[in-house]
């Protein structure tokens, strides 16, 4: 099986976080996902299936792509659909608020999106009139 450059690369750092994926899911009970969504993570993880493919895909620099050994390619298509599926979920909305503001010693500010947009606006007019003066 070949596979896209990008589409192959984008697969393979998807799914560096799979085992962080499944933790989250776990301890929250995202109800977007199934118990048998689940057990094609675990068995993903376990199995290693992510770096075993990486170490038998085979990289043509004429053509582009990614060459799979025909007993991957099941495997390869279930890494995709689960890492297509992951990046369509909002993990940051998983994490809970204490640990952010733990690990980047934040403190969340109750601020109206409406200020926070006027503010990005703020930021985002002085670094092109900086750029422009350059």
């Amino acid at each position: 099986m070949r596979i896209n450059k990008t589409d192959f690369e984008a697969v393979m750092a998807n799914s560096e976080f799979l085992d962080y994926y499944c933790q989250l899911l776990e301890q929250n009970g995202e109800r977007s996902v199934t118990d048998k969504q689940l057990e094609k993570l675990h068995y993903l993880i376990q199995k290693q299936v992510a770096l075993t493919i990486q170490k038998n895909a085979r990289y043509s620099f004429f053509t582009q792509t990614y060459k799979l050994p025909q007993t991957l390619v099941k495997d390869y298509q279930l890494l995709a659909e689960c890492t297509e599926r992951l990046s369509k979920i909002e993990m940051d909305q998983l994490i809970p608020k204490q640990f952010i503001e733990q690990d980047f010693n934040v403190q969340m500010k109750k601020v109206s999106q409406e200020t926070q947009y006027e503010q990005l606006l703020n930021i985002m007019t002085d670094t092109f009139r900086q750029i422009k003066k350059t």
